[in-house]
Formats: C-alpha cells, sequence, structure tokens
C-alpha cells in the first residue's frame, strides 16, 4: 500500500475519532471511552505494514507511553509483598478489609485504591497513543488537515451550543436529559460548562491562527468559527475559561506580530497585509463587542465571588490542601488514576462528592505519586520544548501553541483534559506542532505492532465487562446477596458504598461481621448518612440503645437536607419518649430551624421542644435557639419558659424581633405593662437602630396590647402609626390594614372594617409570587 493511500485511509479514521470524542457527550461515559479507543485503535490500522518509522522517539508519544505504563502498574495485580512496599496504605487497606470479613488475605493485589476506575484511565491512555500515533503519521508531511478539523468541530460545537439555547432545548440533541447538580448556561455536547470553556479557548485561538494563514473564502470561514468558538467561550461565563481564552488570543496575536516584524514567518509575507489586517480586526471587534454585551454573567461569576469559594469549605484552595494527606499516605505511586473520589471522602466532608482536584497538575500527583508524576513530568518538559521550538514557523503554529498555553492554563482551575472531548483535540494539535520526521526502514516491524493492537484491544474488552463497572453503578444495583456484595467490595476495595453492600447483605442474615464490616465503611467515609443510619437500626435490633442514639444523631448531622425528614420520621417512630429522641439529634444549634420544621410538621413539637432544653443545658446560647425555644414553649403551653427564652434572647441581642418576641410572650402572660415598656424602650433606643418592617412589627404588637387592656383609640393611634412607616412590604403593610379592619369590626365601624379589608385585598394581590423551578 502505497504511503499517500495509507494517509488516505487513516485521516478520516483519526477524524471520525476527534468528532466521536467530542459529540459523544465528551466521551464522559464507559460506552464512548470504549468507542474512541477502537476508533483510535483502527485508525492505526492503515500503517501497520507500513515500512516507515519515526527516525527519533516523538515527545508526544514518549509522553504519553510514560503516563500509560505508570498507571498499567497500578491496575496490574502484583504480589502483596511488593504492594506492600510501593503502596503500604493500600497493602493495609486490604489487610483490613479481609480482617473485617474473617477471609484471607489476596496474594496478588493492585496498588489503585479502584481498579476499576483505573483500569478506565488505563484504556483512554491507550486510545490517545494510538490516536497520537496516527496524527503524527499524517503530520509528517506538513499537513494542516488535523488543525481545520479542531478547529471547524469547535466551531460545530458553538452552533449547538447557540441552537440549543435558541430553541430552549433542556435535552442534548433533543435526546439526552442528563441530571446536573447545577444546571449549565449553555448545553452542547460537553455538558460541563467549564470543559466547555477549555475547549473553545483551544479552538478560538486555532481559529485565528488559520484565519492568519488562509486566505479568500477560507479566512472567512475561520474568522466566523473564532467569532463563535469566542462567542460560547464568553457566554459559559467560566470565569477561569474566559481567562484562557482572552490569554489565547493574546497570545496569538503577541507572536504573530513578533513573526512580522522580525520576519521569522515565510506564511506572513505572503498575506495580503490590507485585507488581512481589516478582517481580523473586524472579526476581532465584533468578538469584544459580544463580549461586552453578554459578558455581564462573567463580571458577575467574578464580583461575587466570595472569600469561601477560594479557601472555605467549599473551596479549591481548601480542596487542594486535603490533597496533601493523600501524598502523605500514597507517596511512591499514588492512588491510582481515577481513584481521586475514594481517596477523598474519608479526609473531607462536603454535600457534594469530588471525582477531581480541579487541577490537573496536582492530580497527576494524587493519582500518579511522587515517583509517577516525576516521571510524567520529565516527559512534559520533553514535550514542551519540542513544541516551542516551532513557535517561529507562521501564524498557524502561533494559534495552535497559544491554544495549548491557555487550555494548560485553565487546566490550574479544571480538568478538562480528564476527558476523551477535549483531550483529543489537544492531542491532535500537539502532534502538529511536534511532527516528526519519517525514515524508511527494511522490513516492517509487523510483531510489535500486532502486539500493541492485541493489548490495547484487550485492555478495552476488559473495561466491557464487569471488571471496568463504575463504583457509581454498582451503588445503584438492588440489594444483593453476601457473596455477590463482597466481590463487587473485591473490584472497589476502597469504595465506602460497596463496604456498605456487603454491612447490609450481612446484616439481613444477622451475621455478626455485619458491624466490623460496618466500621470499615465508615472509615472510607465517616461522614456518610446512610452508614450511620444503618448502624443506628442495627445497633437498635442488637439493644444497644445509647449507641444507637449516638449513630442517629451522626446521620441526622449529615443527612442532606432532602433527606432529613425522613430519618426524623425514623427517630420519632421508633422513640416514644421526647427526651430518647432528642438524644438523637446532634448536640449542636446547627440545622435547628430544619429540625423545628420538621418535628412540628410530623407531629412531633415535643421532640423539638426537648431537644431545645438540652442545648440549652449543654451550654449553648443563640438568639436563634431562644427564638425557636419561646416558639416551641409557647406551643406547648409552657408560658414562663417563652417567656424566659424570649428575654434572653432580647437581652443577647436587642434587635426589633426579638423585643416583639418578648412582648408577644409578656402578653400571653398576663402582663401588658411589661409588654408595653418593652415596646416603648425599643422604639425609643438610639443604640439599635431600627428597621422600618421592625417598627411597623413593634407598633402593631402595640396595638395588641392596648385592645387587650381596652384602649381601643390609643390602639388605632398604634395602628395608624404602623401604616405611616416608610420603607416595608407590602405584606407587612396588608397585615396592618387587616389588623385595623379588624379593630374597626371590633367597635362597630362596618364601612371603615370594609375599606381596610379591601386595601389589605389590593396589597396582597400585588405582591408577586416566586416561581419554582
Amino acid at each position: 500500500m502505497a504511503f499517500r493511500n495509507r494517509d488516505g485511509l487513516a485521516k478520516p479514521l483519526a477524524i471520525l475519532a476527534l468528532a466521536f470524542s467530542v459529540f459523544a457527550i465528551g466521551s464522559v461515559h464507559r460506552w464512548s471511552v470504549v468507542g474512541v479507543a477502537l476508533l483510535s485503535i483502527i485508525s492505526t490500522i492503515p500503517y501497520l505494514g507500513s515500512r516507515r518509522r519515526f527516525s527519533s522517539r516523538p515527545a508526544l508519544l514518549v509522553f504519553l507511553a510514560v503516563c500509560g505504563a505508570v498507571t498499567l502498574l497500578q491496575v496490574l495485580p502484583l504480589p502483596q509483598a511488593i504492594v506492600a512496599i510501593l503502596s503500604p496504605a493500600k497493602h493495609n487497606l486490604l489487610v483490613a478489609n479481609a480482617s473485617a470479613m474473617g477471609a484471607e488475605l489476596p496474594s496478588f493485589m493492585a496498588i489503585s485504591l479502584d481498579p476499576s476506575a483505573t483500569l478506565r484511565e488505563l484504556v483512554k491512555l491507550v486510545a490517545y497513543l494510538f490516536f497520537a500515533y496516527t496524527c503524527l503519521r499524517l503530520a509528517a508531511k506538513r499537513s494542516r488537515h488535523l488543525l481545520q478539523a479542531v478547529a471547524a468541530i469547535g466551531g460545530v460545537v458553538a452552533l449547538l451550543a447557540f441552537a440549543h439555547s435558541t430553541l430552549g432545548l433542556h435535552a442534548l440533541y433533543g435526546l439526552y436529559e442528563p441530571e446536573f447538580a447545577r444546571s449549565p448556561t449553555l448545553l452542547a455536547p460537553l455538558l460541563n460548562t467549564n470543559h466547555l470553556a477549555g475547549l473553545m479557548a483551544l479552538c478560538s485561538s486555532l481559529a485565528l491562527g488559520l484565519a492568519l494563514h488562509c486566505d479568500g473564502k477560507q479566512r472567512s470561514v475561520w474568522i466566523v468559527c473564532l467569532l463563535l468558538c469566542g462567542g460560547v467561550g464568553v457566554l459559559t461565563e467560566s470565569r477561569g475559561g474566559v481567562v484562557a481564552l482572552g490569554l489565547g488570543l493574546s497570545l496569538t496575536a503577541i507572536v504573530t506580530i513578533i513573526q512580522k516584524r522580525s520576519r521569522l514567518s515565510s506564511a506572513m509575507g505572503a498575506l495580503d497585509k490590507k485585507t488581512t489586517i481589516a478582517q481580523v480586526v473586524v472579526g476581532l471587534c465584533v468578538l469584544t463587542l459580544l463580549a461586552a454585551t453578554t459578558g455581564g454573567g462573567v463580571l458577575r461569576e467574578l464580583g461575587n465571588t466570595k472569600a469561601e469559594e477560594i479557601t472555605g469549605d467549599v473551596g479549591k484552595l481548601e480542596l487542594w490542601g486535603a490533597s496533601l494527606p493523600i501524598v502523605a499516605r500514597h507517596p511512591v505511586l499514588g492512588v491510582g488514576r481515577g481513584a481521586f473520589e475514594p481517596a477523598i471522602a474519608r479526609l473531607r466532608f462536603s454535600r457534594l462528592s469530588h471525582a477531581s482536584l480541579e487541577n490537573e497538575y496536582l492530580q497527576a500527583i494524587v493519582d500518579w505519586g511522587l515517583v509517577g508524576a516525576a516521571l510524567a513530568s520529565a516527559a512534559l518538559v520533553f514535550l514542551v520544548f519540542a513544541a516551542l521550538k516551532r513557535w517561529r514557523l507562521g501564524p498557524l503554529e502561533a494559534g495552535a501553541i497559544s491554544g495549548l498555553f491557555a487550555l494548560a492554563f485553565h487546566s490550574t482551575v479544571d480538568f478538562g483534559l480528564s476527558l476523551p472531548g477535549v483531550a483529543l483535540p489537544a492531542i491532535a494539535v500537539l502532534a502538529t506542532v511536534t511532527q516528526g520526521q519519517l525514515t524508511p526502514i527494511s522490513k516492517g516491524h509487523y510483531l510489535p505492532r500486532i502486539v500493541s493492537i492485541l493489548f490495547a484491544l484487550a485492555a478495552t474488552i476488559l473495561l466491557v465487562s464487569q471488571r471496568g463497572t463504575p463504583a457509581r453503578a454498582e451503588r445503584c444495583g438492588e440489594p444483593c446477596t453476601i457473596e455477590r456484595a463482597r466481590v463487587i467490595w473485591e473490584r472497589h476495595p476502597a469504595d465506602y458504598a460497596a463496604a456498605g453492600r456487603v454491612a447490609v447483605a450481612l446484616s439481613e442474615s444477622s451475621d455478626r461481621r455485619a458491624i466490623p464490616v460496618l466500621n470499615r465503611a465508615l472509615s472510607r467515609n465517616p461522614f456518610q448518612w446512610g452508614l450511620h443510619l444503618h448502624g443506628a437500626r442495627w445497633l437498635g435490633q442488637s439493644q444497644v440503645r445509647e449507641q444507637s442514639m449516638v449513630e442517629y444523631a451522626l446521620a441526622v448531622k449529615y443527612a442532606p437536607i432532602p433527606r432529613l425528614v425522613y430519618v426524623l420520621r425514623e427517630i420519632t417512630e421508633k422513640f416514644s419518649s421526647p427526651d430518647d429522641a432528642a438524644k438523637c439529634l446532634p448536640a449542636s444549634p446547627l440545622r435547628l430551624r430544619h429540625f423545628h420544621r420538621h418535628l412540628t410538621n410530623l407531629k412531633r413539637g415535643d421532640v423539638a421542644l426537648a431537644h431545645s432544653r438540652r442545648l440549652l443545658a449543654l451550654g449553648f446560647e443563640s438568639v436563634e435557639l431562644f427564638e425557636i425555644l419561646s416558639i416551641q414553649a409557647n406551643s406547648a403551653k409552657d408560658f414562663a419558659l417563652a417567656e424566659e427564652a424570649a428575654r434572653r434572647g432580647f437581652e443577647l441581642a436587642p434587635s426589633g424581633p426579638s423585643a416583639v418576641r418578648l412582648a408577644s410572650t409578656k402578653r400571653i402572660n398576663g402582663d401588658p405593662e411589661g409588654a408595653l415598656a418593652v415596646i416603648e424602650t425599643t422604639l425609643a433606643n438610639r443604640t439599635h437602630p431600627l428597621s422600618g418592617l421592625d417598627r411597623l412589627n413593634l407598633l402593631l404588637e402595640q396595638s395588641n396590647v392596648l385592645l387587650l387592656q381596652g384602649k381601643v383609640e390609643e390602639a388605632r393611634e398604634s395602628l395608624n402609626r404602623a401604616l405611616a412607616v416608610r420603607a416595608t412590604t407590602k405584606a407587612a403593610r396588608a397585615k396592618a390594614h387587616t389588623r385595623r379592619a379588624d379593630l374597626e369590626a371590633s367597635v362597630g365601624n362596618r364601612n371603615q372594617a370594609e375599606v381596610e379589608r379591601n386595601k389589605a385585598k389590593a396589597l396582597r394581590s400585588d405582591i408577586r409570587v416566586p416561581q419554582s423551578h
């Protein structure tokens, strides 16, 4: 087969793999990873009998081969003695798991904490390696078709994003409806807007380079592509993505200017300066105008960035800091590529799980360890220098290298390169800018090429098998037998949910191993509320009452807010005594309002009151606690406690709401003079200024007290003063008019009462009811 014919067959296969990786939902699912791997492998088959090879080892292949070799070492079953040396933490994990089950330690074990996840990453790297080989062979002929394909795919992705937005589609392609923790700003094949922004940053710089390199109609096409990709990049409202987009385009322009002034670029000399400058300037102006008119979301995101988002409990810096203990426990070869989630679960609590550090460079250290990351870093430096050697050649190289730089910068705050939908376009660009030289050989290297293809196919087939099933998919299964649950746990030895399924299966069989296995699950994630709930049930059945209460309290503490009511319902059904049920709640004022609301709805206000009393006895003092305790005591007809709680809350924070609460409890307790004194003192207090709403509520409560004393005129005057207060809500004014209507009706002024009711009704009709989303 002629060299040209081989390229003619390989090129469409490579472009197909590239397109599939992006449009198959970014290749985030297992089936799409398998598809990318198969297409990448098939794209190399035309070169199977080729009698040409690279004159030197391409830096891109070296880098991917190093990453693949380290990942392969992590997933291969090794003798336990070797694992004990390379990864003592993994060895200790399996020892503890075997001890809990009363089983023997396996003779061979993998270094990865989640071999199934690492196998998936290995197949990705195998696909990258084969795809890179094909791209390097194509790039050896100085073809720019791969760069055009990447930019064109970026333009199509941008068009799809605009189409979904224009048509108001909530399902990708009108067919696939994913579940989002947070709905994306734009719906596109890369569902994560941060990943989409990274791809758009790469494609925008590449499109600008192509526009400067080409002429005629082609230049206009790439300028349109630049506008599409840049516009979508801005509309994603991704802070890191927009900054990366700006850096990539700026660097492309700067490098191109340097090339022109230094006369380093032969391509630039052939361009029609006037036409080129006019088209590019107009394109960039349109892009700038688009950013100015639609980039308000980005500015809002940047302006609304809080310190907690960077340094707080859910901030990136805190997440990055949490990686240090993981590296300390797995210093040599890491936790295993793709096994970050089970590693972080035992160290950090959040309502959201974390599959990545959102920083590709730190992620490499955690995944591959210090040794593996050092090897990958050395190969990466080699690759970077190989790419930078070509920056002088022309605007096409300037755009490609600048786009890669933008993507590299974006990878400091995102993990888009973990997806084939972003990685394959980057590999195609890298292959073009680091193209190698081919040299003839006397005979084809059939055997090594066949062996490598067979290995790649074997890894791909293994990923399709049960061994490649992700831990998340295993969690969704129905309750199963002990043996089935044990097999799942062996596939995911560090997954808390897998250990939890074994514990459930054991407890259903009344097997005493349930407790040690459940403790293993909790050691992997001590913040998982479902595990604590199961432990509480098991301990309750075992008549270990006090410890069961402790586990219920932990389940309540860590349960997501939507699940909280189910745990509270179970507690109130199992514990009839309010004091016992209160011991099943955390000894902390956190979530106090949620407890009060749910327990009140469950008709167990006595439990809520017992919990508040318990907190008070433990020495907790807060305005919220005293407020809720006062409400609960009033509901329980314990008016003395209600007044005491309101008084202490008022002393702690003498605000308008606390004054209203104290005055109302005094009124209920038959102390109208005391209630009036509190109101008048608060209204006259200049140390703590009142809002209009607080003043209105105080005057309404004053009218209630005066009516109780039979002072109708004075009560009417208080209501008039309340209605004269400015800066209040329509709901509050409607309430004041309703009170006035009741007062007038009580003294026989029916016409005036009707007027006041109409005013209240008009105000309520103007109140805009927020729509639920």
